[in-house]
């Protein structure tokens, strides 16, 4: 199939002295960051200030949400845990992050008039992240997130009077429809402004019916969007240095702010949760397959170095750039069922359902017969227990969510992609020497045993919420279940 865009990266001396080095190209900068509540666009604002001190004002745009308004959802975000390195090296750099109250779903994306001007005076950076993640979203609630809501943000570049760069936030599995995907701009399913007005007079029911018929060859709403909002990026370009970055599946931090910073559900994390408490003992997938993951501080490196590449290059066509880790540092989801398994039996969690266990395979038949025998059956032999001592049962109910879930991975851990990356090496060719250290992005020295161990012991902490203080008394308790099912197996 034809691409719409693959032009080469705008050539420049390496190191040059002409050329602004990534902290200098955002010093004095306003950024505009749409999805700053999320996973990466928490990182992103933390490492900004953290490693571009001189930076202007974090422009982060937040709607209300559970009764609180976009300055109170704000400061909690500032509260959190990761950015205990900001407010201990640069605490004045908390006061650049402001809230300004807006919806990417919401026509002009919900701004205030005041707030529009002030936006459109002052950035020079945006930075593209807010979307629906989920995988399995209403396919009409999916298209005004992330095909709407990027002509809305589309709309409001063309007013930013100082922008010299935007960068959208897509998927490496954009174009999941394909086994070899370039760095390049595919044309999209189909026309992004006849979807648009299609789900606009569909009621809810309708646009679930024709769901399956829109998807074609995506596994799901979220990759199918995407690869909308791509197109509609590179239509709406015009004279405004422009990049698309595409992560693979982005998973907790190797080396910043800390090893392991993790604070969702999302993922691989839900799945070492599940693993984790002894709820999750089989999915399906190829254990040969390449679990192609990516490490969110590594991620937000290549961000901000390819912010800097767009507004320093000024590129005439979008260029896209692979944030992935399949060819470079290649680990199978067989690997990373034994790595977590290994970790979460030596640094368990508190509450467990069964000693940890998780095995793949990628027989229909055998998951199907296996879930029913290690997951069903078990959790409705507990609940019938639970309603006999008089409490309410809930386990069976638990594994109904679960595996929704992690059906919504199957066709993730069951094949493979070879993403071609030749961007990021050109640009780290570019960069000087600071930058490279600074926003190293080079994933080539990671050790993956030791980033799931950071994993399991960082989603202990930051995600299930529990003190490592804690870890004798969680040893203890497994130890007890493993005996108890050593014996239950002997008797029986």
């Amino acid at each position: 199939m034809d691409t719409i865009t693959s032009d080469p990266l705008v050539e420049m001396t390496t190191g040059s002295t002409t050329v602004p080095t990534i902290t200098d190209f955002y010093a004095g900068k306003d950024i505009l960051i749409t999805g700053a509540t999320g996973f990466v666009g928490k990182v992103l604002v933390e490492k900004l200030l953290r490693s571009c001190g001189d930076v202007g004002n974090l422009y982060c745009l937040i709607r209300p949400k559970s009764g609180k308004d976009h300055n109170q959802r704000l400061l909690a975000i500032l509260s959190e845990k990761l950015f205990d390195r900001v407010r201990k090296e640069r605490p004045a750099c908390i006061g650049k992050v402001k809230a300004v109250n807006g919806d990417i779903i919401e026509g002009n994306l919900g701004l205030s008039a005041e707030d529009e001007a002030m936006l459109i005076s002052n950035v020079s950076v945006l930075f593209h992240c807010a979307a629906t993640v989920k995988f399995n979203e209403p396919l009409r609630l999916a298209i005004r997130m992330n095909v709407a809501g990027v002509q809305r943000v589309v709309k409001l570049t063309e007013k930013l009077t100082k922008l010299e760069s935007f960068v959208h936030v897509s998927t490496a599995y954009a174009n999941c429809d394909k086994n070899r995907i370039s760095e390049c701009v595919y044309p999209p399913p189909m026309c992004p402004e006849k979807l648009i007005k299609a789900v606009g007079w569909m009621d809810d029911s309708m646009c679930d019916a024709v769901c399956p018929f829109v998807l074609g060859n995506w596994p799901n709403t979220y990759t199918y969007t995407k690869a909308m909002a791509e197109y509609i990026i590179v239509q709406g370009k015009r004279d405004i240095p422009t990049s698309i970055i595409r992560p693979s599946i982005i998973g907790a931090a190797w080396r910043e702010p800390f090893p392991g910073w993790i604070d969702n559900f999302n993922g691989p994390t839900g799945l070492l949760i599940g693993v984790s408490k002894g709820l999750l003992r089989l999915m399906k997938g190829e254990r040969k397959a390449i679990a192609d993951i990516i490490p969110v501080d590594i991620f937000v490196n290549m961000l901000i170095t390819v912010g800097w590449y767009t507004g320093t290059c000024r590129p005439e066509k979008v260029n896209v750039f692979h944030c992935t880790s399949g060819s470079v540092n290649k680990v199978s989801w067989g690997e990373i069922e034994r790595y977590i398994v290994s970790n979460v039996t030596k640094m368990p969690v508190e509450n467990i359902f069964r000693v940890p266990y998780c095995r793949f395979t990628n027989s229909s038949l055998c998951y199907k017969t296996l879930t029913f025998a290690d997951h069903i059956i078990p959790a409705y032999l507990f609940d019938l227990w639970t309603r006999v001592m008089g409490g309410k049962p809930v386990l069976a109910g638990v594994y109904d969510k679960l595996h929704r879930a992690i059906s919504s991975l199957d066709h993730f851990t069951s094949n493979s992609w070879e993403f071609v990356s030749e961007n990021p090496a050109k640009l780290s060719e570019i960069m000087h020497a600071e930058d490279k250290k600074a926003f190293s992005y080079d994933i080539k020295a990671m050790q993956w045993e030791k980033y799931w161990e950071n994993y399991v012991l960082g989603t202990k902490q930051y995600v299930l919420k529990e003190e490592l203080s804690g870890l004798p008394d969680a040893r203890k308790r497994l130890q007890r279940y493993i005996k108890l099912t050593e014996q239950i197996k002997s008797e029986y």
